[in-house]
């Protein structure tokens, strides 16, 4: 089927390439994408393959989860961890490898993150953060030992729920979210893997909650949209470690 996409595009390529038949450069974006929408349309109905999904029966996990993030691991496997789902699954986690779910050892808190976010951290373990009780907001998972440990300090910023993001550092930076009390809040908080704290740090200039969080190249993180105390966000904010 790639060898018709290649006939398809080429031809659609030479056909164009003549001063006769030369589009307009005003009308060049307009005419291609109306001549690739042609020729997609006519390869997937010959079943194109590559731009189909498959349900794989076989790569189901062990237990339904909602509301938990996939990390990819520096050895190539996969984990996912607790999310919102009938007990016990909310204190269990998976490794996905090679087509099969693996359980990991257990949550360190049982039966909490019934939401969360995880990051990948230069050390090659994973830090989630989201709990329904802010003291067991967050804990790490050792793939080397496959082993989860607790964390400490999540109750400086009373955050149940918010996005993290690694900094250049090997830090991890909680920028709002779901506090405690409330809807939305403004602290942010600073994760150490090498003393295992969260620790508070500048917050943002509005309370946002299911928002962006992203490093940008120069270092610097981004946060942008959410819900706002009142109404959904356009604005947007930087931190700068």
């Amino acid at each position: 089927m790639e060898a018709d996409w290649q006939h398809d595009i080429n031809a659609l390529l030479a056909g164009i390439d003549t001063p006769a038949k030369r589009p307009r450069v005003g009308c060049w974006r307009q005419h291609l994408l109306g001549q690739l929408g042609r020729i997609v349309a006519r390869n997937k109905r010959g079943n194109l393959r590559s731009i189909e999904w498959e349900l794989e029966n076989d790569w189901q996990l062990n237990y339904a989860r909602a509301g938990a993030q996939l990390t990819l691991l520096q050895n190539g496997e996969a984990l996912i961890a607790a999310g919102s789902s009938f007990s016990p699954a909310q204190g269990t986690a998976e490794l996905f490898s090679n087509g099969h779910w693996s359980l990991t050892s257990g949550l360190y808190f049982c039966c909490y993150h019934n939401s969360n976010n995880a990051v990948l951290l230069t050390n090659g373990d994973v830090v989630i953060y989201g709990a329904n009780v802010t003291s067991y907001a967050s804990e790490f998972y050792n793939p080397s030992t496959n082993v989860w440990q607790r964390t400490f300090g999540e109750n400086y910023g009373n955050i149940r729920f918010g996005p993290i993001a690694l900094l250049a550092n090997g830090k991890v930076l909680l920028g709002g979210g779901v506090p405690k009390y409330g809807t939305v809040s403004s602290a942010c908080m600073l994760y150490d893997p090498a003393t295992k704290y969260w620790t508070l740090t500048g917050s943002l200039n509005q309370f946002r909650s299911s928002h962006t969080l992203t490093r940008l190249q120069n270092g610097q993180v981004l946060a942008a949209g959410g819900d706002g105390v009142s109404d959904l966000l356009s604005s947007a904010e930087v931190y700068t470690p």
